[in-house]
């Protein structure tokens, strides 16, 4: 669940695809990721708050996968830092 947080609230799209659908997948980021909360909340049990503390060492491991572009690494860094503020 961390990993398909991370990647709805911080993947960058491929170049190519028009604007404006970028800009309405930038919208709906956090209303898709509410949506797959309540349903796996619902069949999983689990929520948000269970899976939040995932967040910041999938975000971690992530910065080590292939395909990972410069933008996208440095959202997941934000993340990080903002992951280790909360902790500290």
């Amino acid at each position: 669940m961390a990993e398909f947080i991370l990647m709805m609230r911080y993947a960058i799209l491929p170049s190519g695809i028009p604007d404006t659908i970028c800009k309405q997948f930038d919208r709906l980021r956090e209303h898709m990721i509410e949506a797959f909360m309540d349903e796996y909340e619902q069949h999983g049990g689990l929520t948000y708050e269970d899976v939040q503390p995932w967040i910041l060492p999938v975000a971690a491991r992530k910065l080590n996968a292939d395909g990972i572009i410069e933008e996208e690494k440095m959202l997941l860094v934000q993340e990080i830092r903002k992951g280790l503020a909360i902790l500290a």
